[in-house]
């Protein structure tokens, strides 16, 4: 029981903005069920899962060394960290191990980095994210669908809720940037996240028109590096 409280604390530093609004659902399963488990480990480590978001954000913001926009994806991946918590102690409740792979057919396939979108700009990026939260939200839908528990039905709609919050503040800053072409909020989020001010791109970054940003100037809300 410890171990499921401790995994709150993730978020205890998380501010508010980068994830829905709203209660996480307790872990709790209606009983252990080997094929449930199977099933919630492609969103756990699959392509589509949170293990690959939290890396691929954290490897963006490594990549991009961009004071703008290191603040959202340092605070997305948090949350990612912790929806992979909260689906790996699922996994565990429903009497299946945890691991790095996913089983399909009697078929194991270990993780791989080769899941992660690298990227080759900020545009790129930013798009590759966009297309990451649609394909978790979609993962997830299809598991409610199969999952006939109503418990772990209400942790997989909570985290789609999150999935489709941080797809509203990925297509925010990529709208932001000038990036094209320009991309509708998604319908799941009617009214945008309130997130911190971005400013302008740094003037000549290339594939982007010019902003009033400095190179090497970051928002109030960024902390210097280094």
């Amino acid at each position: 029981m410890e171990m499921k409280e401790n995994i709150w604390d993730i978020l205890r530093d998380v501010p508010a903005w980068c994830r829905a609004p709203g209660p996480y659902p307790e872990i709790k399963v209606r009983e252990p069920n080997a094929y449930y488990g199977s099933l919630l480990l492609e969103a756990y480590c699959g392509k589509a899962g949170e293990m690959t978001a939290h890396l691929q954000y954290i490897y963006h913001d490594n990549a991009t060394r961009s004071p703008y926009l290191g603040e959202i994806w340092r605070c997305i991946s948090r949350v990612e960290q912790f929806h992979m918590h909260y689906f790996g102690m699922t996994i565990q409740e429903l009497g299946v191990d945890p691991r790095y792979y996913t089983r399909q057919d009697s078929v194991t396939t270990l993780w791989t980095p080769d899941y992660i979108f690298w990227g080759s700009s900020i545009c790129d990026r930013l798009k590759g994210d966009i297309d990451a939260e649609q394909g978790a939200a979609d993962l997830q839908t299809k598991l409610i669908a199969q999952i006939d528990d109503p418990h772990i039905k209400e942790i997989l709609a909570r985290v789609v809720r999150d999935e489709y919050w941080h797809k509203a503040i990925f297509t925010t800053a990529y709208n932001h940037f000038g990036c094209q072409p320009p991309l509708p909020m998604p319908a799941q989020v009617p009214t945008p996240p309130v997130i911190p001010p971005l400013p302008g791109p740094p003037r000549g970054m290339p594939g982007m028109g010019p902003g009033p940003g400095m190179p090497g100037m970051g928002p109030p809300w960024t902390p210097p590096r280094g």
